[in-house]
């Protein structure tokens, strides 16, 4: 349990208020909620247990986040499937409004290809702070295709352009099957939690 009170406390409480438990090594330091898991992580860590780097779809997306420089970021595989009929499939939330925009998209080519799992991180460097963002494909030529698609939502999408006020620059990038992109700018950085646990314009798919 959290203690809202105490969120984002020193020595190591976060956004809810819990601290879980620290581990050391000479290269990382480990954070995790509760102990199960941080025995996990240590058996991980160790080679005796898999872990999602045995994932070839979450290796590559941490080979990408780590080119793009990422600090800090977020995988899943729970991707932003845009559905006309909710069903039992897990899906992130999304407001009713955000929804029905999307929904009205269905059938034409404004949503992006189908893709198996992402990640969204922040980065900073010695030009400011920029947002992260890969997307792993089935193959290289849907990578290709979404990069095109992703780049003509960042830019003609009233509703990103509202949402990445501030926006600097945008770049990406395709190597394999693998799309990874960097949007400057403070705006675009300070919603990359949001794309983790909501579906967005950003990166819906058919």
């Amino acid at each position: 349990m959290g203690e809202i009170r105490g969120r984002n406390k020193p020595p190591a409480f976060d956004h809810l208020g819990r601290g879980g438990r620290i581990a050391v090594s000479s290269d990382y330091v480990y954070r995790t909620i509760e102990t199960p898991g941080m025995k996990a992580l240590i058996d991980s860590r160790a080679g005796d247990v898999p872990s999602l780097a045995d994932v070839d779809e979450f290796r590559l997306l941490g080979q990408a986040m780590s080119k793009l420089g990422a600090y800090a970021a977020f995988f899943s595989d729970q991707t932003h499937k845009v559905r006309s009929v909710p069903d039992d499939t897990p899906t992130m939330a999304t407001s009713p409004d955000i929804r029905e925009k999307l929904i009205a998209e269905i059938g034409n080519s404004s949503l992006l290809l189908p893709y198996l799992a992402f990640s969204t991180g922040v980065g900073r460097d010695d030009t400011g702070e920029y947002l992260a963002l890969a997307l792993v494909h089935s193959d290289a030529e849907a990578a290709d295709e979404n990069a095109r698609r992703l780049e003509k939502r960042v830019r003609e999408n009233a509703d990103l352009q509202l949402w990445f006020d501030g926006m600097e620059e945008y770049t990406s990038s395709v190597e394999g099957r693998v799309l990874s992109v960097m949007i400057r700018g403070d705006g675009p950085a300070s919603t990359w939690k949001s794309i983790a646990f909501a579906i967005l314009p950003l990166i819906p798919h058919e």
